[in-house]
């Protein structure tokens, strides 16, 4: 093989590969098995953050305790959509191997995801807006000082 051929082909292949990715995803977001560890992993995450002080994470955490389709629907498709998860998964035939995302992927894809699907869910309310402050009073009317007549010596009269 020529050096032109060989990155052509090693071109081609990227571009393959990069294809396949959302194929890939795809097949996951569908994949029962992928679907079952995500909900499993943001059920469990949910049980962590129901004692969190934020208000908004502690709604997410009862909407996925409820099993809330929506919530749950985000988290498998980001995590599906996760950095090198369908890369990892494509088996190179159209097919996928889910089982070769480790547990410690998914959980780490709902850490990492919460705060955006909570952001879709609960979003944080904008912080009031600062009372109105009075504008100052005016300052009162100060007269103006009487004029003085600048000459010390008064004029003699006949």
């Amino acid at each position: 093989m020529l050096r032109g051929e060989v990155l052509c082909a090693q071109r081609w292949h990227q571009l393959r590969r990069s294809n396949l990715s959302y194929q890939t995803i795809d097949q996951l977001t569908k994949d029962y098995s992928f679907i079952g560890r995500v909900t499993a992993a943001t059920t469990e995450q949910a049980g962590v953050y129901m004692n969190d002080g934020r208000a908004n994470w502690v709604s997410l955490a009862e909407d996925v305790l409820k099993g809330e389709e929506g919530p749950i629907n985000a988290f498998v498709r980001t995590a599906a959509s996760g950095p090198g998860i369908g890369d990892k998964v494509d088996s190179g035939d159209g097919t996928i191997n889910q089982g070769l995302v480790t547990d410690g992927d998914i959980l780490s894809l709902v850490q990492a995801n919460w705060q955006v699907v909570v952001e879709l869910f609960h979003p944080t309310p904008p912080p009031p807006d600062p009372p109105d402050i009075p504008d100052p009073p005016d300052p009162p009317d100060i007269p103006d000082p009487p004029v003085i007549n600048p000459d010390p010596m008064p004029e003699p009269k006949n």
